[in-house]
């Protein structure tokens, strides 16, 4: 018996020892996954990955010399040179490097926490998740821009009339708001939208606030949700305070959309579901993308909106999302909006 319970004692530390062995780390820059063709290698207490990968999402130019198997990148002044199975050079000069750089299925996997670190990066392990995140400098050299910012502009805002939920015993609203920023080299971060609903003797009955994580020099953002009331909506009032304002005027792509419509489903009056694709400008995958929609009727005004996430969104690819409307009313057009905070975007 006690034979038996030493094997198998030795044969479940074994599996375990396997699994920690074939964990595959994550990597994470500026809280986005780098989304690599080759699996990220654990070896000696080092993480590898695929040159091409880290370089061009630090921003680096990369030369490939085949015969002296040599990788070069460049960025500003730095220079990094690694040689498969030797050395490294920064600026020409040697650099010891306790894992160096090797081929794995034809990809030259180069030491993440190394070439990271000599771009400026910070680079942190997390032991519990097997996770390595990366923090980069932004390197945006353009002008700062020191002129008074411009407020935020109120565009179009509107509602659908409070419906009766008999199941609740309350009452659904949906709406829309656009928010303009006027500025034409100032981008709005962190917006806090406020949005009062009043019944028809002008008594506030409901009041939410929303926020947009980043409003582009000279674009218009959009705001859709719902509420649910305990007396019937008559009007809507709208304010925005900007938190902070970016100074260098950052511009950072934004989302496109096709194909968005609203189609009528037939289940009570006035419900319907909300389809269209989002295309990604971005060269890595996207989760749990925020997107903000606003219902138009004929006359181009706001008659709701609402809300839904799409997960995944492939690199430089597109996804279908839909999200099922109650209590709207009938849209000849449907508009979106949808931007990766600043602090998270790959290209600053």
């Amino acid at each position: 018996m006690r034979k038996v319970t030493i094997v198998l004692f030795l044969l479940m530390l074994t599996l375990a020892l396997r699994g920690t062995a074939l964990a595959t780390p994550a990597v994470f820059l500026d809280g986005i996954p780098l989304s690599l063709d080759v699996p990220p290698l654990l070896e000696e207490g080092r993480v590898l990955i695929p040159v091409r990968v880290i370089f061009e999402a630090l921003g680096a130019g990369i030369d490939w010399d085949g015969a002296a198997k040599t990788v070069t990148a460049r960025k500003d002044d730095t220079e990094i040179r690694l040689i498969v199975g030797g050395q490294a050079l920064v600026n020409d000069q040697p650099v010891y490097l306790d894992v160096p750089a090797k081929i794995v299925e034809s990809r030259t996997m180069v030491p993440l926490r190394f070439v990271s670190e000599v771009f400026g990066c910070q680079v942190n392990w997390s032991e519990d998740d097997q996770t390595v995140y990366i923090s980069s400098p932004s390197p945006f050299k353009g002008p700062v821009h020191t002129e008074t910012p411009k407020r935020l502009i109120i565009g179009k805002k509107g509602s659908t009339p409070g419906r009766w939920l008999q199941a609740s015993n309350s009452y659904l609203t949906t709406y829309g708001v656009e928010i303009i920023n006027p500025n034409p080299f100032l981008a709005a971060n962190f917006v806090d939208v406020t949005v009062k609903f009043y019944d028809s003797r002008g008594n506030a009955v409901k009041t939410v606030t929303e926020q947009v994580s980043y409003i582009p020099p000279g674009a218009t953002a959009l705001v859709g949700d719902k509420v649910v009331t305990s007396f019937p909506t008559a009007s809507m009032s709208v304010q925005v305070d900007e938190i902070s304002w970016d100074q260098n005027g950052r511009q950072i792509p934004l989302f496109n959309f096709f194909d968005l419509r609203y189609t009528s489903t037939g289940d009570l009056p006035y419900d319907g579901e909300i389809t269209g694709l989002i295309g990604n400008p971005y060269s890595r995958e996207l989760k749990n993308v925020l997107v903000n929609y606003v219902l138009y009727d004929a006359t181009n005004e706001i008659i709701g909106g609402g809300f839904t996430f799409v997960n995944p969104l492939p690199s430089r690819g597109t996804a279908s999302f839909s999200d099922y409307l109650q209590g709207g009313l009938p849209a000849a057009v449907v508009k979106a909006y949808a931007v990766v905070p600043v602090q998270m975007d790959p290209h600053l």
